[in-house]
C-alpha cells in the first residue's frame, strides 16, 4: 500500500513539473498521433520508434512509403527503392515488422528481409548500409 502511494505521488510530481510520463517513447503503441495513418506500423528503434507505411503508387507502380517520427512529424513521403536494386516489391510483400535486425529511422525493413531506401537519399544510405550490414544478411 505504501509503495503504491509513493508511485502515485511520484507520477503527480512528474506531471506537475511538465514531464508527461505518457509522452515517453515506451508508450508509443498506445498513442498514435492523429496525422499518422491507421495502417502505419510502429517500428521499434533503440530509443523510441518510427511509424512506417508503404504501398504501391497507382500512377507509377513504384513503392511509396511514409515514415513519421514518434511524435508524428513526417520524415519521408516519397518513392522508395529496393536496397538490393531488384524489382519493385509487390503490395502483398510490403509487410513491415515491429522489430527488424537492420532497423533504422531512414529506411524500411520488410518481413521478407528486403530493405527499401528513399529515392532522394538512395546512394548515401546504400553506401552506409553497404559498410554496416553483414554481407550474408538478406537485403
Amino acid at each position: 500500500m505504501r509503495c503504491a502511494l509513493l508511485v502515485i505521488l511520484a507520477l503527480l510530481v512528474l506531471q506537475s513539473t511538465g514531464c508527461s510520463w505518457f509522452d515517453q517513447p515506451m508508450f508509443l503503441e498506445y498513442r498514435r498521433p492523429q496525422n499518422v495513418p491507421t495502417d502505419a506500423v510502429l517500428v521499434q528503434l533503440a530509443k523510441g520508434g518510427v511509424w512506417q507505411k508503404c504501398n504501391v503508387a497507382s500512377a507509377t507502380g513504384k513503392n511509396r512509403c511514409q515514415i513519421f517520427n514518434w511524435k508524428g512529424e513526417l520524415l519521408y513521403d516519397e518513392i522508395f527503392l529496393p536496397y538490393d536494386q531488384g524489382p519493385t516489391i509487390e503490395f502483398s510483400d510490403l509487410r513491415i515488422p515491429k522489430y527488424a535486425a537492420a532497423v533504422g529511422p531512414d529506411w524500411v525493413c520488410l518481413e521478407n528481409g528486403r530493405i527499401l531506401l528513399p529515392e532522394s537519399r538512395f546512394e548515401q544510405l546504400k553506401e552506409f548500409l553497404d559498410r554496416t550490414t553483414p554481407k550474408d544478411s538478406p537485403r
